[in-house]
């Protein structure tokens, strides 16, 4: 049975558009989706179309006659492939393109009366202090304030939440790589709402500090444990965290930040990086199911008033 979301307007709702995927509760979704135990998630369109390839292949489940796993998101905005147990579709660059699909992704999933699916987002980021194509496995995502949180602005206030990812899916994870070639790590990462100055580079449009300037703060970045930054971290740690969900997160260094700012690899290395947290998810998500659920827990949500959050479905039309 799907967690409760802790929003009790659903209830009142006849029918819910997933406006962003063309889905709604019309839909036959707990057919369709009921059965998904892994959401896997990145920016990339074509990086979510690779990764549907290789657990068409790793999971046995053939490919359809065209060749091609299948796109079944219904709009232009995002794409989205489902193979056997699950669900990989890309978010954009950035928080607010994440929270939207994940928004989404969760209540498609509840209406689906899916059994308490991992959400896992998988993708590239700078390091600090770590070697380019090292794995940061997530265990807390801190912000652009360096604080271990993140802030959105609801109803003209800021609202601060936990950003904070499963302990124990962090470290199943790390418990599935073997590959003596490269090293991965269980640490923090930090999320900023951009690329360039919001992580202290020096080479983007403007830049109104120093070398020296970048250095001591990346060097405070460092002291607090976090060992890479990229941008989307708060955003998907803080909403799993909010709605009960288990989260977890698998970034590849494509470079030391404190050694540089651009990117600058060859094409070949570059694809054989990227391929590194795709290569280490299937590998957790394989050993999942073969334990059949062992180490699974769920969490009893309250609503804002203190009660306990009910599964919330809309209401049936008459």
């Amino acid at each position: 049975m799907s967690l409760p979301l802790p929003n009790h307007h659903l209830a009142d709702l006849k029918k819910d558009h997933l406006y962003h995927l063309g889905y709604s509760t019309d839909d036959d979704l707990r057919t369709m989706f009921g059965d998904v135990k892994f959401v896997c998630m990145g920016g990339s369109t074509t990086r979510m179309a690779v990764l549907a390839r290789m657990l068409h292949e790793e999971l046995s489940i053939p490919l359809p006659p065209t060749g091609d796993p299948v796109n079944i998101c219904k709009t232009d905005r995002f794409v989205m492939y489902k193979v056997g147990p699950v669900l990989a579709a890309n978010h954009g660059m950035g928080m607010p393109s994440l929270s939207i699909l994940l928004h989404e992704l969760i209540k498609l999933l509840h209406y689906a009366d899916a059994d308490d699916p991992v959400f896992l987002r998988i993708g590239t980021s700078g390091g600090i202090g770590v070697q380019p194509g090292t794995l940061v496995i997530a265990d807390k995502a801190y912000d652009g304030q360096l604080k271990c949180q993140h802030q959105e602005v609801i109803l003209g206030k800021v609202r601060t939440t936990a950003a904070t990812f499963d302990k124990q899916v962090a470290e199943e994870i790390l418990s599935q790589h073997t590959d003596k070639s490269f090293e991965a790590v269980i640490g923090s990462t930090m999320g900023t709402h951009g690329f360039y100055e919001d992580q202290g580079r020096l080479d983007g449009a403007m830049c109104e500090y120093k070398e020296e300037d970048k250095q001591a703060f990346l060097q405070e970045v460092q002291k607090l444990g976090i060992k890479n930054i990229e941008m989307e971290a708060t955003q998907i740690a803080s909403l799993c965290y909010r709605t009960g969900r288990r989260a977890g997160m698998i970034c590849v260094t494509l470079l030391n930040r404190l050694d540089g700012d651009q990117v600058d690899l060859t094409p070949d290395v570059y694809k054989e990086y990227q391929a590194r947290p795709l290569n280490l998810a299937i590998k957790f998500i394989k050993h999942s199911l073969m334990q059949s659920g062992h180490g699974i827990r769920k969490r009893t949500l309250e609503t804002d008033d203190g009660t306990e959050a009910k599964k919330t479905k809309p209401k049936e039309t008459q």
